[in-house]
């Protein structure tokens, strides 16, 4: 594999870990708020506006709520994307010498929209033709 694409895929993991500390990171922060438990100042800081500097999203907002999409919308892609990338044998070795885990986080997202996209992901990836192979 060329330097370019070892890159690349260093940078896709990299992007994995922070999409998937960012998920857990909120998931416990709103079990703490449903519980009426503190969430914590990293989830606090979180809910920074990303365009207005300084200000504050309140928690059950449309804005937060829409950050808070944008959290399991990229945890979503993210693994679908890395799930694509395991059927060729030198990138999923690559990606395992880079300390790729955590590939069944998308299984933590409920919603039929996020739904729809793994289970299609996971239908196309058991329907290529080398998954219809016998290993054996």
């Amino acid at each position: 594999i060329c330097p370019d694409v070892d890159l690349l895929l260093q940078e896709l993991v990299k992007m994995w870990q922070v999409s998937v500390e960012t998920h857990q990171m909120v998931e416990k922060a709103l079990e703490n708020h449903r519980s009426r438990a503190p969430v914590g100042k990293t989830f606090e800081n979180y809910l920074n506006d990303d365009l207005i500097s300084g200000r504050r999203l309140k928690l059950d907002s449309a804005e937060a709520d829409k950050k808070l999409l944008y959290v399991r919308i990229r945890l979503c892609y993210m693994n679908c994307t890395l799930w694509e990338l395991l059927p060729m044998s030198n990138f999923r070795w690559k990606l395992k010498d880079f300390d790729l885990t955590d590939l069944h986080m998308a299984f933590d997202l409920s919603e039929e929209e996020f739904l729809r996209v793994i289970l299609g992901t996971v239908r196309h990836l058991v329907d290529m033709p080398r998954a219809q192979e016998c290993q054996g």
